[in-house]
């Protein structure tokens, strides 16, 4: 009996089918393919059996099974015997393990077995030991759960990811091809690239809701079917001759739904109410009944066994979550009983509780375990706040609202959006406001509201709730509060009155005034120092807040000062300094998930990059920032990030790129009424005269070159004099003036003429000059100029030092897997090719790898020669 054929396209299961050619039989002679309702087993198992060239194999539908006695039937017909005369079931599979040895059968493939599982387990052992060559691929909804069973969990289809193009997503590709039957002229573009996205996501990439969706594309469109995807159970229906259990997505969970106990039933309705996930721990307060813990956890792993819950582990922790499909089955039931106040109490309770927990441990110490549990939880948390707020107004519902909003202050002023930060601490106020809540409170709120605001560049706004939090709700965190407000004035530029704040806030200080809290304001008032010229006052300062943070143990706050460090480290020209602090920080924050802070720090460091004319690692740290910043909504740091990415396109020879950086960044200042920001950017600006002085030196024309030089020079010299210079407003536009300076003070030296001293290396390694040559091209010689830029880096990174073979290997082929000693012939090639172009005596070779000669100087330059 061969499988049934099936129309779908095989899309996106490449690997899975690698995979299983490799673990049938050799290892593994009992392989379950595992999974909940539509994704995807049968159309994996059959297109196994479709591409195996050898072999007897038998194909048997089990779904109308519902005993051992009726499984044995089926595969009396798939091999086309008659049935066994003995009404003992085990006789009867002893009989069919003999059957399948004198038909020389090699593989079993045992379709849909989740409504058989014992009947499934108590028989596969007698046919694998009668018969020594055989194999037998199930699959199965449930895990046999039984000794020699292999598990293969079949995911979703990869959905887009960003940045990528979507037609390389398996889901968005079916959905386009199986969406082209009904519709002949659809096809993926650019204009519908965002609906398939956002359509093919909700659907959990799921093979079968992905074609029940796209066969109704006539009817709804793309923005009909996202629109009312909420209904997709009853909505999503198959062809008139589809399987009665696959006719419609609630048919095709409803069979799986019927297989369930009563416990697990009521576990996976209870359970619908967590949004995006829940942790084992949450499960046992909110789901377990007469404080059976260890029932709880056995009905949650009965359910994982029964792909009715998924399960992840992160860092050694598992979290539990819904496919969207089985959630929204399991929804509808739960809002149709009337008989869940409990479990909405106790999922009530416990993520306040949590919330309340958490900030209060962030408060303290920083704690990254608390904040990395409130990240996890933040769609929970989203979830019972906003219940909280659309309830009955009492007392106890405003306090833990804003015990609530707390919580989520902490995660999205660091994960964004910034937006919904604000509103959702606006909204918590006003619906506190009628109630006699502690002043300790309110004090947390407008203090959180305030800067909710400065970050949305709200100067004024934010002053109001600072200074309310101090003047009428003073009782709480008056100290934090000081320095915060502090913050604003320092924000705007009044230096005096910002560190008159971080002043009273040392004063206010208590013993029991966190030591997170002191270091903050040490941070603050190194600011201060920075922008009064006085640096080495500010690294000091910088230097005792992280001592502090260390021992305490907050490390997400150390690496935001060990991100500010490093710009005093640039002030003092200390780069190697720079990079090991700006490093660090990174590391962190990514580790940490503050990608708000991770933002600006990567500014940062593309920032250190540019200085040194490491104009290629800039650029790629920039467009970084700028896909965190946007993602977080930090529209300042972001606009900055603009502007120096600008200033980089300028130095490479892209000018219309590099205005379109700039005009993108000046509109979002404006609009944000930065105006000191404003003007730091406008710096940004004076590099699109860049290309046209290397335009006038490649020509000769060095009178031209020079009053360019010099009207550049002027406007520096302008933003550095007045009663209230730039440069002491604003370490960006002091970031900004010390990139042009070096890129003109390179422009007057004279390095772009061909004088002939030492290796010239342009920007990513594009063109070069060897002493005493010309100016030659690598832009189409990909490999080469990889391996080139490494050697470069590693004199930079290290003089004197080798990069062996290996590693020149991955610099020219960093995607390709290489055999040693093709990869070895490879950078050969490239090698000699090089010195061909004048790079013999300059490529040396000694035991340990390859290195250019310490005695030639290597200079690398901010601006491309070709410009223009």
């Amino acid at each position: 009996m061969i499988a049934p054929s099936l129309a779908t396209p095989f899309l996106g299961r490449e690997k899975l089918l690698d995979e299983l050619e490799h673990l049938v039989g050799n290892p593994h002679r009992l392989i379950t393919l595992w999974g909940p309702a539509g994704i995807g087993k049968t159309r994996l198992a059959t297109e196994y059996q479709r591409r195996r060239e050898q072999g007897n194999i038998i194909f048997c539908d089990l779904s109308t099974c519902e005993s051992l006695a009726e499984v044995c039937r089926v595969l009396w017909g798939a091999l086309h015997l008659p049935s066994s005369a003995s009404s003992d079931d085990l006789e009867s599979c002893t009989a069919i393990g003999d059957a399948l040895v004198a038909a020389d059968i090699d593989l079993l493939l045992l379709d849909n077995c989740e409504q058989i599982p014992d009947a499934v387990t108590r028989c596969q052992s007698i046919w694998l030991s009668a018969s020594p060559n055989l194999a037998i691929l199930v699959t199965s909804r449930e895990r046999l759960r039984c000794k020699q069973e292999y598990v293969l969990e079949i995911p979703s289809l990869s959905l887009p990811q960003p940045g990528n193009d979507i037609a390389s997503s398996p889901a968005a590709q079916l959905f386009a091809q199986l969406a082209k039957h009904a519709q002949p002229d659809f096809s993926l573009r650019k204009e519908n690239e965002n609906a398939i996205l956002a359509l093919v996501q909700r659907l959990d990439g799921i093979p079968l809701a992905i074609e029940l969706a796209s066969a109704h594309i006539n009817m709804f469109g793309l923005q009909g079917l996202l629109e009312n995807i909420a209904q997709q159970l009853d909505i999503l229906r198959g062809p008139r001759d589809a399987v009665p259990r696959q006719a419609t997505l609630r048919s095709a969970i409803s069979w799986s739904w019927q297989l369930l106990t009563n416990p697990e039933k009521r576990v996976l309705v209870e359970s619908s109410r967590f949004t995006g996930g829940f942790s084992l721990e949450a499960a046992l307060h909110v789901l377990t009944e007469d404080d059976d813990t260890l029932e709880t956890i056995a009905i949650l792993q009965s359910l994982r066994d029964k792909s009715m819950i998924r399960a992840s582990e992160h860092k050694d922790v598992i979290r539990f979550s819904h496919y969207q499909s089985i959630q929204l089955f399991a929804q509808d039931i739960r809002l149709s009983s009337e008989n869940d106040n409990n479990a909405s109490a106790q999922y009530h309770r416990y993520f306040v509780d949590l919330a309340i927990s958490g900030y209060r441990a962030i408060e303290e110490k920083g704690c990254p375990i608390s904040f990395a549990t409130l990240c996890e939880e933040r769609r929970n948390l989203l979830e019972v706040l906003s219940t909280t707020l659309a309830s009955k107004g009492t007392i106890d519902a405003a306090s833990d609202a804003i015990e609530l909003a707390l919580a989520l202050d902490n995660v999205l002023s660091a994960e964004g959006p910034l937006l919904l930060d604000l509103t959702l601490l606006k909204d918590t106020l006003a619906f506190a406001s009628d109630f006699p809540v502690p002043h300790w409170q309110l004090n947390r709120m407008y203090r959180a509201l305030g800067k909710a605001y400065l970050l949305q560049g709200e100067f004024v706004l934010a002053e109001n709730a600072l200074k309310l939090a101090l003047k009428k709700y003073s009782e709480g965190l008056t100290s934090e509060t000081w320095t915060d407000l502090g913050i604003v004035y320092h924000g705007h530029r009044d230096l005096e009155q910002a560190e008159s704040c971080y002043n009273n806030a040392l004063e206010t200080q208590t013993p029991n005034t966190a030591s997170r809290s002191v270091a903050k304001t040490l941070g603050n008032l190194a600011a201060i120092a920075l922008d009064q010229g006085d640096i080495l006052t500010s690294k000091n300062r910088h230097r005792e807040a992280i001592a502090l943070l260390r021992k305490v143990g907050d490390s997400r706050l150390e690496a935001t000062a060990l991100s500010n460090l490093a710009i005093v480290d640039v002030e003092l020209g200390q780069f190697d300094e720079a990079r090991v602090h700006i490093r660090s920080a990174v590391r962190t924050l990514e580790s940490l998930g503050d990608r708000r802070s991770l933002g600006i720090a990567l500014d940062t460091m593309a920032a250190v990059e540019h200085i040194e004319g490491y104009l290629e690692e800039a650029l790629t740290i920039y467009e970084r920032a700028i896909a965190t910043q946007y993602v977080v909504g930090d529209q300042r740091s972001r606009a900055m990030s603009l502007g120096r990415l600008g200033a980089i396109m300028a130095c490479i020879g892209e000018p219309a790129e590099a205005l379109g950086h700039i005009d993108e960044a000046e509109r979002i200042l404006d609009g944000l009424g930065a105006q000191t920001a404003r003007e730091a950017i406008g710096i940004t600006r004076h590099f699109l005269s860049i290309p046209k002085i290397v335009r006038a030196k490649l020509d000769g024309n060095n009178c031209d070159a020079k009053e360019r030089i010099s009207a550049l020079r002027l406007q520096m010299k302008r933003a550095s004099e007045g009663e209230s210079p730039l440069i002491k407003r604003s370490d960006d536009a002091r970031t900004l003036l010390g990139l042009l300076d070096s890129t003109l003070t390179q422009l007057e030296s004279g390095e772009l003429a061909n004088d002939g001293h030492g290796l010239v290396v342009g920007p990513y390694a594009r063109w070069f000059r060897v002493p005493d040559g010309q100016w030659q091209e690598l832009r189409s010689l990909g490999t080469i100029r990889k391996i080139l830029y490494a050697l470069v880096i590693e004199k930079r990174r290290s003089p004197g030092s080798r990069l062996p073979m290996m590693a020149l290997q991955a610099a020219g082929w960093p995607e390709e897997s290489i055999q040693v000693e093709s990869g070895a012939n490879r950078v050969y090639v490239a090698l000699n090719k090089l010195r061909k172009m004048g790079f013999d005596g300059i490529i040396l070779r000694s035991g340990s790898g390859y290195y250019l000669n310490p005695e030639i100087e290597v200079h690398r330059t901010f601006i491309d020669w070709r410009l223009l």
